[in-house]
């Protein structure tokens, strides 16, 4: 059997695995402690008002705000819970390269079906990609704002406390 020449594509998959390791490092490089502690430190709370509102109505206002604290933890929720799934994605993501261009190397597939598994494995490196960054770009950015919300949420949940005690 004739050994075909797939070094254009080997680069191509080369690339792929490029974006896969940007990814990987991205994901690391996420500080969890910072976005843990913010999570948690409105998350009670949260879950509070959560508790005492579900049979009582509010304000737009609060109900709007309440809506943004919600949405807010859930993006940094999000990144938490998810994380170690998006490592596996990038680590399953590599194999498939790396098996793929052994049988490029090896010539155990036909040029006309290489371009379908490649492109395949180009597109789902960038899909890895961007779903890692925007998952930490959303945690980040939630985070921040979620902080400054804190005592809004700590406030509003203490009134509602006090109010259903009285």
């Amino acid at each position: 059997k004739q050994k075909i020449d797939f070094s254009k594509e080997i680069s191509q998959l080369e690339s792929a695995e490029t974006i896969l390791t940007g990814a990987e490092k991205n994901l690391l490089s996420v500080d969890t402690t910072i976005l843990r502690k913010t999570y948690n430190s409105s998350a009670n709370n949260l879950h509070v008002i959560m508790g005492k509102l579900s049979k009582d109505t509010v304000k737009k206002k609060t109900a709007l705000f309440l809506t943004d604290a919600y949405e807010l933890s859930g993006n940094i929720s999000n990144l938490l819970n998810n994380k170690k799934f998006m490592g596996r994605a990038i680590s399953e993501s590599r194999q498939r390269i790396s098996d793929l261009k052994h049988d490029l190397n090896e010539s155990l597939i036909e040029k006309n079906k290489s371009d379908e598994y490649i492109v395949h494995e180009i597109n789902a490196s960038k899909k890895i990609y961007e779903t890692v960054n925007k998952a930490i770009e959303k945690a980040k950015s939630s985070s921040g704002k979620l902080d400054s919300m804190k005592t809004q949420i700590a406030f509003f949940a203490d009134s509602l406390n006090l109010r259903k005690t009285k």
